[in-house]
């Protein structure tokens, strides 16, 4: 069985399609086949004697490792089999495609652009906002020294008209309040 199921290996790649279904056919059958006669093998091992029993476990474990190997040989096989037909069939889906314009990437970069310039926008607000602050804070601080220039003439006046001190305290008292 071993050697058979080497041979379908070496020919397959050789064959027609029709023919390389019916030999993975047969490949599969004849693993299985080794497959279950290695288990009735080693179970029946131990109903050897105890002389013949390590000469025919080694041979059973070589039949076991060739197994193993053409197993994974063909695994290899079918794998890079599908390999091919995944790419051969995305080879024709490309070429068969009829060329369209990308409408889904200009969206996105439609989207993107509207995105930064609401950021552009935003961030503009915001320096307006902070130049608004400081020209008020400025205007406050503007009011601030015309009122005090105000107030001191105000003492003056009062001081050159003859109002006492104590008069002007409570001018000032009641200013504060």
């Amino acid at each position: 069985l071993v050697h058979e199921i080497q041979s379908y290996l070496q020919q397959i790649t050789h064959q027609d399609e029709e023919q390389v279904k019916a030999s993975e056919d047969g490949i599969t059958m004849r693993l299985q086949q080794v497959s279950t006669n290695c288990e009735k093998l080693q179970i029946q091992v131990s109903k050897l004697p105890a002389a013949q029993r390590q000469t025919t476990k080694h041979r059973i474990d070589q039949v076991v490792y060739d197994y193993k190997h053409l197993q994974s040989g063909y695994n290899q096989y079918l794998q890079a089999k599908e390999a091919k037909q995944r790419q051969a069939r995305e080879r024709e889906e490309l070429l068969s495609q009829d060329y369209k314009t990308n409408h889904q990437t200009a969206i996105d970069m439609d989207s993107s652009l509207l995105h930064n310039r609401s950021l552009v926008n935003a961030n503009r607000q915001i320096d307006d906002l902070l130049s608004s602050g400081t020209n008020i804070m400025s205007d406050i601080d503007n009011q601030h020294s015309i009122l005090k220039n105000a107030r001191k003439r105000l003492l003056d006046i009062g001081n050159t008209l003859g109002l006492s001190t104590t008069v002007m305290r409570m001018i000032n008292k009641r200013a504060t309040q």
